[in-house]
């Protein structure tokens, strides 16, 4: 039996159609329908009274069946949730002026005026094959290469900060005036090959090449400290491809890695406590939602948003009748819907893929040429769960209890807790910090394997293994039903010992402990997270025992010990996400490759716009808008770039409709 294509329907009338319900989307929805004004009232509180939108005349079409885009907090039982997206806010701001997403929270009672903020927990460092930690030296030079990696990667910045300054000043230094010029750095990855070679020199350990070309120390350190350096160096790397979500850093433009900043310029990071999900949730579903927040005015309402609403073609250009801009989108189940307008916020993974055949006319081509110059990379997490809370009475396993297609009852602004009500919230799984546990892998620079243990080359870009942590989200006591001063739902804050603040320093190394919890992250990125989404259930499975047995240092949870181990590898649970495999985001966020620069950024975000004849002469109308965290080169590969754009692309349609 054949598949069959939809009957096109007769298209629905809107005035904006708004491409994807991520926070982009969703900010965009929100400023054109003012339908949460006490956002607003925080992010912009001298904002004009304009005529917006019923929230009628603008359609969110979301090809998933839930908000959030990227930001997705998945319950994984009755009590605990996990985010396979988002994890931090990168950047609070301040009171004055929030980072978006927080302000948001905020107005849900989602988060406090002073949430907390995200600590570095101790890393126990572990090699391959041994049980027991790192020696006193062998920690120190581990510190040492990280450190020179950090520093590394400030100087790039700081190198590129200074010249760009001398240029808009005209005090750079002049070749004819017999000034040393220093090499332009081209890509990061570049000014970190230079940075090795200098720690190495530093830690006097010299590289000599053997026969079949790959280096190996001949200086009084020994061979072992160089592999133990280098795995130290290729750790930091992998962190560092997390956090800017890139392959490689030889894969970074390295002018607009140096302009990218956290928000406000704090570097202060802070998990959101009932995970991004419920915030997406709050900005669909308007205050009026909230229970325990004032009566909203009754013009706010829920965002119309259509959910399994897959975009296939977006046609746009003049109406001939009348002069006005238009555009005509198309679904995979066949309905269609016309406006004057439309916000794109389709993810640049998307675009990449589908930009011939998704518009007509196709776009112009310095659109195209930003599509392509830009990158998306992939940065993954293997949840592992040991709790058995899969099992059904008797010891059966749920279906598909290793698939990340989870069954879950949701709602329509996205997935909640199994049996839960909207007013129950999730709060982090901070409590008790010191059962937080995070392994970093100090994976060596070989290729062999035993016939006994073989591991799929991907298995080594699992760098960190962290038992408990932000990723988590337990459901704890409800807030508080009274305001505070500041109008805002305060937390039940609970006891807090002084150790639940953890190491302070920027790299530190801990004493074992034994997880508490049953529950653990992996972090894999890159080429290795694509191998990764591609490989099945199984072999993931196979995979990651194998890694545990490959570092004997990694303790499993306290509550297990003592039972059998395979008994407990029988019942563990596995849930991964595929950001690069899901066609409806095909990465997980921006940054700009080496062929690119900051120009590519402005250029995707640019709105195309149609000459228009009017009595005042040509004016030239925006059709369609860019928006999404791609898109803004301060922020990009952020929630708050996303929300900042989708916002900035509503308020120049709102403008075009008072004009």
């Amino acid at each position: 039996m054949h598949a069959t294509t939809p009957t096109p329907q007769p298209p629905q009338s809107c005035k904006v159609v708004i491409i994807g319900a991520g926070f982009a989307g969703l900010a965009a929805g929100t400023t054109l329908c003012n339908n949460f004004p006490q956002v607003s009232a925080i992010i912009d509180p001298d904002r004009q009274a304009q005529n917006f939108f019923c929230t009628e005349e603008v359609v969110i079409l979301e090809a998933s069946d839930r908000v959030g885009g990227r930001a997705h907090t998945l319950p994984i039982s009755d009590t605990l949730s996990v985010e396979l997206g988002c994890t931090w806010l990168h950047g609070l701001g301040t009171i004055e002026q929030p980072n978006p997403v927080w302000a948001v929270a905020r107005a849900a009672g989602l988060m406090s005026s002073t949430p907390q903020p995200q600590i570095w927990w101790g890393s126990t460092f572990l090699l391959p094959g041994r049980k027991e930690e790192l020696t006193k030296d062998e920690k120190i030079l581990v510190h040492r290469a990280i450190e020179a990696y950090a520093a590394a990667i400030e100087s790039i910045e700081t190198k590129i900060k200074e010249k760009e300054g001398q240029q808009r000043n005209g005090t750079g230094v002049n070749d004819d005036q017999g000034g040393e010029k220093e090499e332009e750095v081209k890509v990061v990855g570049a000014a970190l090959d230079a940075a090795w070679l200098t720690f190495l020199q530093d830690e006097q350990i010299q590289l000599h090449n053997h026969k079949n070309g790959r280096p190996s120390d001949k200086s009084n350190k020994g061979e072992a400290t160089l592999e133990l350096a280098r795995a130290a160096w290729r750790w930091r790397e992998q962190l560092q491809r997390a956090i800017d979500g890139c392959t490689s850093t030889h894969d970074v433009d390295a002018i607009a890695r140096a302009l990218y900043t956290e928000f406000g310029g704090s570097d202060v990071h802070a998990p959101i406590p009932c995970g991004y999900q419920k915030v997406a949730e709050a900005l669909a579903a308007g205050p009026s939602s909230f229970s325990y927040l004032e009566e909203a005015p009754t013009a706010c309402a829920p965002l119309n948003i259509k959910f399994k609403h897959e975009v296939e073609l977006i046609e746009w250009g003049i109406d001939t009748r009348d002069n006005s801009p238009y555009v005509l989108v198309t679904c995979s189940n066949g309905a269609r819907f016309k406006a004057s307008a439309a916000i794109i916020t389709t993810s640049l993974g998307v675009l990449q893929q589908r930009h011939e055949s998704m518009f007509l006319p196709k776009l112009p081509e310095k659109k195209v040429h930003a599509i392509e110059n830009l990158k998306i990379g992939v940065v993954d997490k293997i949840i592992i769960d040991f709790s058995g809370s899969h099992k059904k009475q008797g010891g059966e396993e749920e279906e598909d209890h290793n698939n990340d297609n989870i069954r879950e009852e949701s709602s329509r602004f996205g997935g909640r807790s199994n049996g839960g009500d909207d007013g129950e919230m999730f709060h982090e799984f901070l409590k008790a910090d010191r059962g937080v546990v995070t392994y970093a892998l100090l994976w060596e620079d070989k290729e062999e394997a035993s016939s006994s243990e073989e591991l799929p080359q991907w298995a080594k870009g699992i760098f960190s293994i962290r038992w408990g942590g932000p990723e988590f989200k337990r459901k704890g006591p409800e807030f508080r039903k009274r305001r505070g001063d500041g109008g805002e739902v305060e937390f039940d804050k609970g006891e807090e010992d002084e150790e639940s603040h953890g190491n302070t320093d920027e790299f530190p190394t801990s004493l074992s402990l034994r997880p508490k919890y049953s529950q653990a992250v992996m972090w894999i990125t890159g080429d290795a997270a694509r191998s990764m989404e591609a490989a099945s259930d199984i072999k993931v499975l196979e995979t990651i025992r194998a890694v545990f047995k490959k570092f004997p240092g990694i303790a499993l949870p306290l509550e297990e010990n003592g039972v059998d181990e395979d008994l407990l590898w029988k019942r563990v649970r596995i849930i991964r996400s595929q950001w690069g495999l899901n066609p409806f985001t095909a990465g997980s966020y921006s940054y700009v490759g080496p062929t690119g620069s900051p120009k590519d950024v402005a250029a995707l975000a640019a709105p195309i716009t149609k000459s228009i004849p009017s009595d005042d002469g040509v004016g030239e109308k925006p059709v369609l808008l860019f928006a999404g965290e791609a898109c803004h080169v301060q922020y990009i590969g952020t929630t708050h770039a996303a929300y900042l754009t989708g916002k900035e692309a509503a308020e120049l349609v709102l403008k075009e409709k008072s004009s």
